[in-house]
């Protein structure tokens, strides 16, 4: 039966043996109210009513204190659980090169899709899951085809899929390019990535996959030669070489055309939902056709005018394509693309309000870079840029740069978050040479927490896309626990 403060008291008092854990049990059950009682000695035999002759002696003893302890209970969190879909407009885009170490050198591993980096984006870290949390819909890595080459890619994928995230996949854009013909090295890039790392799912990309970045600002000609040296373009009299378009366009065109060979050949079909695009710089340049100039109001879409009229007419750029439908797939799959490092307030006077021209092609910020000396307010930025995102025209959203600080840039802007004390664990990854893809370098790195309030950025982003950046795994000490009464495995509103 259930014993209250009272009936205790009284079988106290009337003498009654109690067994001692029968009295446990019933302190158990009176709860608060026991707490005023104190008991210096019992002498206590039998369970229940027992012989009434026996004699009992009981003393007691008032406590004029009670003692409260107060127990916080804390629980490591786990990675992020599966997550809705998300559409990939509007676009809420981190882009994602979250190199473990705190040195300026480049050291291999710049793709952080490759499985080596698995512990960082799920298992340890979680920074996926982080991102998602923030309220973002899409991740962009720079370097996911190309700059590694023998490991499994599906499992980053596929955890991208599983938390709604939209993956912009780049093509390592330093690679070999001879006389800025990129055929060969793309097709074989877009091949390994398909048939060997598992971008290729059910027939097509993986659905996670949403967008292809051919290139990430070939205006600056990042290529590599056949001697291991950035290539130079002919040029006349004294323009710097980047000011000669025909080389910039030849390498997209061959680049594009070594990747629509390579999905030929794996069976794809030209009508696959991933979107094919080239991150331009925010340069001001001569277009290859000259429509585009310095000083002109249009001076920094160089770069979605030499498409237009490089696929319109290839030989402007002395280059013939080897395989067909270019003109098809630019018409059905191709995304315009653009790195600002300006406030959204110029980004839209410079591009948004003069894009008519490409119209119905969509196009995106590709990179949107914050700057620690400027003015920009960069939360009022990304609802504004959501809500133009949202207006159902050519403009799709934007990515915001970067997840992680960049320690390997000494000039570097502070990031979302910086690397903190505390080490998580270690990684193995590898880079391959763009002229020896068969003798990778690889190296053992440690994996350190993330620390937004060393961090800039993460708050002005997660607020902004109605996200939060809330207690984690991958967060340092103090920020990387929280109460049991919290949710510990889905924070997602």
């Amino acid at each position: 039966s259930t014993f209250g403060a009272e009936q205790i008291v009284g079988a106290l008092a009337y003498s009654q043996p109690i067994h001692t854990l029968c009295l446990f049990k019933m302190m158990r059950k009176a709860g608060a109210a026991m707490a005023a009682l104190g008991f210096s000695a019992l002498s206590l035999q039998g369970c229940g009513g027992g012989s009434g002759s026996t004699a009992t002696t009981v003393t007691t003893t008032k406590v004029a204190t009670t003692t409260t302890t107060t127990t916080v209970t804390t629980t490591t969190l786990g990675p992020l659980g599966p997550q809705s879909k998300q559409d990939l407009v509007p676009i809420k885009g981190i882009s994602y090169r979250a190199l473990p170490f705190k040195t300026p050198d480049i050291p291999p591993g710049e793709d952080m899709m490759q499985k080596g980096y698995e512990f960082m984006y799920h298992t340890g870290r979680d920074d996926l899951g982080m991102m998602r949390a923030m309220g973002a819909s899409a991740i962009r890595i720079y370097a996911g085809l190309g700059s590694e080459l023998y490991t499994d890619h599906g499992a980053f994928l596929d955890r991208a899929f599983d938390l709604g995230l939209n993956v912009i996949v780049d093509f390592y854009t330093s690679a070999l390019c001879p006389e800025f013909d990129c055929y060969a090295t793309w097709k074989n890039m877009t091949v390994t990535g398909l048939k060997n790392q598992g971008m290729m799912k059910d027939g097509g990309w993986h659905p996670a996959i949403k967008i292809i970045m051919l290139m990430n600002e070939p205006d600056n000609l990042p290529f590599t030669d056949d001697q291991g040296a950035q290539p130079s373009c002919p040029k006349d009299a004294a323009e710097p070489p980047q000011f000669m378009p025909w080389c910039r366009v030849k390498a997209v065109l061959s680049a594009l055309d070594g990747l629509m060979a390579a999905e030929e050949a794996a069976g794809i079909a030209d009508g696959s939902s991933a979107m094919v695009g080239v991150a331009w710089s925010f340069a001001s340049r001569e277009s290859i056709d000259k429509v585009c100039k310095p000083s002109m109001p249009n001076e920094n879409m160089f770069g979605f005018q030499d498409i237009m009229a490089g696929i319109a007419d290839p030989d402007i750029a002395s280059y013939s394509f080897r395989t067909s439908g270019s003109t098809k797939f630019y018409k059905n799959r191709w995304v315009n693309a653009i790195n600002s490092p300006a406030p959204w307030s110029f980004t839209k006077l410079k591009v948004n309000d003069q894009y008519t021209p490409y119209a119905p092609t969509k196009f995106f910020i590709s990179q949107l870079t914050p700057a620690d000396d400027s003015p920009q307010d960069l939360n009022a930025d990304l609802i504004a840029i959501d809500a133009e995102a949202k207006k159902g025209g050519e403009f799709m959203g934007v990515v915001v740069k970067g997840f992680q600080t960049d320690y390997t840039d000494p000039e570097a802007f502070t990031f979302m978050f910086n690397l903190g004390d505390k080490k998580l664990g270690s990684v193995h990854v590898c880079h391959e040479s763009p002229g020896h893809p068969e003798n990778p370098i690889c190296g053992d790195y440690d994996i350190w927490c993330l620390d937004p309030t060393k961090g800039k950025h993460s708050a002005d982003v997660s607020e902004a896309w109605g996200g939060k950046v809330k207690p984690a795994m991958g967060l340092c000490p103090g920020l990387a626990e929280v109460p049991v009464e919290e949710d510990a495995t889905d924070f997602i509103a």
